[in-house]
């Protein structure tokens, strides 16, 4: 294959490739194909702030498992990582 011709091919490829990345989140964000079994969800852009998925967001709901990953949080910037952590069942 002559130099030329690779060059046109390495181009074109690369071309191709980015046209992919770029067409792909388009379709996913138009598709309403959504998986979410949660009966309240809300998904926001961080740069931009845009609502990117909502489902049930404004209903009031129990914090569940969302009190467990903030206590967690809190306790590993608290304490030392060395340092043994006691629970109880509450």
């Amino acid at each position: 294959m002559s130099m030329p011709r690779l060059v046109t091919v390495f181009i074109t490829t690369i071309m191709m490739l980015s046209l992919a990345l770029v067409i792909t989140p388009i379709a996913a964000a138009e598709s309403d194909n959504s998986t979410v079994v949660a009966r309240n969800a809300i998904v926001i852009d961080a740069e931009s702030g845009a609502v990117l998925f909502e489902r049930a967001a404004d209903e009031q709901a129990p914090p569940a498992s969302l009190t467990k990953i903030f206590t967690a949080i809190a306790s590993a910037e608290i304490t030392a990582p060395d340092r043994p952590m006691t629970t109880t069942d509450a």
